[in-house]
């Protein structure tokens, strides 16, 4: 597994050679691809999140209920 810096260094030499279309290509399929992938990571903890607190709500719901409100 390369490291941040040799990764970096591979792409800067790779993309060197490359016509600036390519490279903007690259760069824009890149940015869509992790753009696409933080969204997803943010649905699920927000969606874990949503129900955790849905659940933290109901049971304290269910407490007041049986506890007459206290």
């Amino acid at each position: 597994m390369q490291t941040k810096g040799q990764l970096m260094k591979s792409l800067n030499t790779a993309f060197s050679f490359a016509p600036p279309s390519i490279l903007s290509l690259t760069i824009l399929m890149f940015l869509l691809y992790h753009n696409d992938t933080i969204m997803k990571n943010e649905k699920i903890v927000h969606g874990l999140y949503a129900k955790n607190n849905k659940k933290a709500y109901l049971e304290k719901a269910t407490c007041i209920c049986y506890n007459g409100g206290s």
